[in-house]
């Protein structure tokens, strides 16, 4: 497989819980994928992701939800996001926990976009944290428990999630579910703001802090 690619498939993720063996055949489809020849691209790859390779059947669910050289379908891309996510592929269990979460494409079902985040969260995936984080806060899906909410929060915020961030230095700003401090509510909305997060960089002008 050409460095290159390799590289970049490693770094989007793309071969999250798969091998180089499972993947090293897909070069013609991703080479067209990353030259955005979607037509090219899905027909050299969907066969891949038919014999069960995970990391291609994520990206034909994102395809698929996009729109990119096939009719967008959400409906589609939810079936592809599920077979990967079933095979334990980080990527594909956080899109489809947003699916559940927004409703998109399959009805709205907090307990499900709970129990894919959670999946994700587990494997380190920081946004997933977040919004796992989220859910626990204000008990959409499961019991409210802002103790594991603090938990995941500090999760994401250390791998810089910015919302994370932003979520925890709100949380010590208001001494929501902690011991209310301003220095660490700075601490977590400057890490934010420093990322670009408008609303931590506000907050930090209302306590001064800027």
């Amino acid at each position: 497989m050409n460095r290159l690619l390799w590289k970049i498939l490693a770094g989007t993720h793309l071969i999250a819980g798969g091998t180089l063996n499972a993947i090293a055949d897909t070069d013609k489809g991703m080479e067209a994928y990353l030259k955005k020849d979607y037509k090219t691209a899905i027909t050299e790859l969907k066969p891949h992701a038919e014999r069960g390779n995970s990391a291609i059947q994520h990206l034909i669910g994102v395809m698929y939800a996009n729109g990119w050289g096939i009719p967008e379908d959400d409906e589609e891309a939810i079936v592809w996001y599920r077979k990967a996510a079933e095979q334990g592929l980080v990527t594909a269990q956080f899109d489809l926990g947003i699916k559940y979460d927004d409703g998109d494409g399959i009805p709205k079902n907090d307990q499900e976009a709970v129990a894919w985040y959670h999946k994700a969260a587990e494997q380190g995936h920081a946004r997933a944290q977040n919004n796992l984080a989220s859910m626990y806060y204000h008990g959409h899906g499961a019991k409210q428990d802002i103790n594991q909410a603090i938990h995941w929060f500090h999760k994401a915020a250390e791998q810089g999630d910015m919302d994370a961030q932003n979520n925890l230095g709100f949380m010590y700003e208001n001494g929501s579910g902690v011991k209310q401090d301003q220095d660490e509510a700075v601490k977590w909305y400057s890490e934010a703001a420093e990322q670009g997060h408008e609303g931590a960089g506000e907050a930090l002008k209302y306590l001064g802090s800027e």
